[in-house]
């Protein structure tokens, strides 16, 4: 028995192995896949969870303790990961040349240590069947098992039972959590981006709920900075006309049912009911779109504006209005499109402070832009292809320049020669013939609609064109 125990011992010290360099395979939270295998008998056979949980679902080779000669199998410290899935860890009693008892630990094949203990389980209630060879030791299937206190005894790792935290009070079955803790962990290093994690843990991830603006009373929607979150199953934002003591008018926000916002609706009240965040603060009241209308601004567009009395982003703010130049020469069509994109329109220019800021602004296009001023702009002046004789008008406004309006076209322009007429006007700091105009005021100018400049557009931030 003495040889075979010697003969054993040298096949384990050529048997058991590590790997240099094996592949990383971790749990995606070891904290929440332990909580998760208390609660969840099929962790391992679903492939959700399985693919969060590798390493507790023995689906990633083993971590074990190793060292070729130590007293007792307490007094190793070193590790090493396993080569793959087939490798358990191992502590045993093996022989040296000098026919000293030592213990081995480190990974080796599931035959070898059939062979050496007898048959391997998996399972922890079933003891391993033992042979008649005469070595104290034993494997085991969990990371850094293999440690133990009593030489022949390896235990199998446990799992602490664990009782799940949900808090789905009020909230409708698809935004079930599995597990309050879990789910705080598994949400940890953008976990939430995995769409088992989001399905697992729906409130954690955000997939149940929306946030809405929430004020008892403004002037107007965009003017509403408190958010509260809404129940994405059940509810909508709203903003809704109200009336408060002393008949002050104004708009309330919030989250509502869904229902009872499409009944409120229907009694002819001012307002929206919306289903995504942030939605009810972009509502424009009737009177606004009214107002919006009157101004030439596009009535369904919503401009990119950070807070109430700003202009809209790249947008620049000259007296009581902004401006944006286009860097690019287009038709006068195309650049009318661009400013629409904008939530704005071409430039009126309604009085003559409003044509000299206009031309103190143009002469700063560098400075505020950082690309080059040019010669011309295009500006919202319009007239009616037809004939020569039609007024001309502000195209967005519908108002005529008549008589009795401000303008301020170029003196020296040349006579009406092109093909269409010339029916669109432009502004600029030279004539016809490429002088500067000396004054710093810039004129305007009747172009054809088909020549190319670059686009001037304004966003009124008052009730004036």
């Amino acid at each position: 028995m003495k040889i075979l125990t010697l003969i054993l011992g040298i096949i384990i010290n050529t048997l058991v192995l590590g790997i240099q360099g094996a592949s990383i395979c971790n749990d995606h939270n070891t904290l929440a896949c332990q909580r998760l295998a208390a609660i969840k008998p099929d962790l391992c056979q679903d492939n959700c969870t399985a693919r969060l949980c590798p390493s507790t679902c023995d689906q990633c080779p083993l971590t074990c303790y190793s060292c070729d000669s130590v007293d007792h199998p307490a007094n190793c410290t070193h590790t090493v990961k396993c080569s793959n899935l087939s490798m358990m860890c191992i502590a045993t009693q093996t022989v040296t040349p000098l026919y000293e008892k030592v213990y081995q630990l480190g990974c080796v094949d599931k035959e070898i240590c059939s062979s050496l203990f007898g048959l391997i389980s998996d399972h922890p209630s079933m003891p391993n069947v033992r042979r008649t060879v005469d070595l104290l030791g034993g494997c085991c299937s969990s990371d850094l098992c293999n440690k133990y206190k009593e030489p022949d005894n390896v235990s199998m790792p446990t799992v602490q039972t664990v009782q799940p935290t949900s808090k789905d009070k009020g909230v409708s079955q698809g935004c079930h959590e599995i597990d309050t803790e879990a789910c705080r962990f598994l949400s940890q290093n953008k976990g939430c981006d995995k769409q088992c994690v989001s399905s697992l843990c729906p409130q954690t991830c955000g997939q149940c709920s929306f946030t809405c603006y929430d004020c008892s009373l403004v002037n107007q929607p965009h003017n509403c900075s408190s958010k509260v979150q809404c129940n994405k199953h059940t509810e909508v934002c709203v903003a809704a006309e109200t009336h408060v003591s002393g008949f002050q008018s104004g708009y309330k926000l919030g989250c509502i049912e869904k229902q009872t916002c499409s009944n409120l609706l229907s009694r002819d009240i001012d307002g929206t009911c919306c289903n995504t965040s942030f939605c009810n603060a972009f509502y424009l009241p009737k009177q606004t779109i009214t107002q919006v209308k009157n101004l030439g601004l596009p009535s369904d567009c919503q401009p990119n504006i950070l807070k109430a009395g700003d202009c809209p982003i790249g947008f620049a703010k000259s007296a009581d209005t902004c401006y944006f130049v286009g860097r690019w020469k287009k038709t006068r069509t195309a650049a009318k499109h661009e400013c629409e994109s904008m939530c704005s329109r071409l430039a009126i220019l309604s009085s003559e402070k409003e044509n000299h800021d206009v031309s103190s602004f143009l002469a700063n296009v560098q400075h505020t832009f950082g690309y080059k001023e040019e010669p011309f702009y295009w500006i919202d002046a319009y007239r009616f292809r037809r004939r020569f004789n039609k007024p001309w008008r502000w195209n967005s406004t519908g108002l005529i320049i008549n008589s009795h309006a401000y303008t301020h076209w170029n003196p020296n322009s040349h006579p009406n020669i092109a093909s269409d007429g010339e029916h669109c006007a432009n502004i600029g700091q030279r004539n016809v013939y490429g002088h500067l105009h000396g004054n710093g005021n810039y004129y305007w100018d009747h172009r054809s609609c088909a020549e190319h400049y670059p686009a001037l557009c304004e966003y009124p931030l008052g009730s004036q064109p």
